[in-house]
């Protein structure tokens, strides 16, 4: 559950059954041993155990796609890799208020580290209060930014012309 936890993943679905070629009675082969590893996690449960066509899994660990993270999940935030996620405490993030995830959103932040649920690319852009703040990796492969001070604020995302271009 932690290793999904930076990327806004609190429910995790598997096929079981599709109602056209399989059944509850007659489900779709699943890979070995995918739903023991899945009943093991420590962070993951299965609040619906009804005998079901899918088999979801809660994660006690997400935060939200667009999160302030609590002290020390800031600091966790700062190292990248598998390891790094399986240790970090991500209790205590809330959620940023923010309209929509768009290539310009108007966002309520907290001081702190604002932490998004995105690819890190430096394209993001975040300003509060007037003052710029540059994006940095989060968990390796996220998007954070340092808030000095909370305020409202705006994200932006700088499409590339390429971008535009191919569309």
């Amino acid at each position: 559950g932690r290793l999904l936890a930076p990327y806004g993943i609190r429910y995790v679905v598997v096929p079981i059954a599709d109602d056209t070629v399989s059944s509850v009675r007659r489900p779709l082969p699943l890979p070995d041993g995918l739903l023991d590893a899945l009943d093991a996690q420590l962070d993951l449960s299965r609040p619906l155990s009804e005998n079901l066509n899918f088999a979801v899994y809660e994660n006690a660990a997400w935060v939200p796609a667009a999160a302030m993270l609590s002290p020390a999940g800031a600091e966790a935030s700062r190292e990248a890799g598998a390891s790094a996620l399986a240790r970090a405490d991500l209790s205590g993030a809330s959620a940023a208020r923010l309209g929509r995830l768009d290539a310009e959103s108007d966002v309520q932040v907290s001081a702190g580290t604002m932490q998004l649920a995105v690819p890190f690319d430096d394209r993001w852009s975040l300003s509060v209060g007037g003052f710029s703040v540059e994006p940095r990796p989060s968990f390796g492969s996220t998007v954070a930014f340092e808030v000095p001070a909370a305020g409202a604020g705006t994200l932006r995302f700088d499409t590339p012309l390429s971008r535009h271009l191919a569309v």
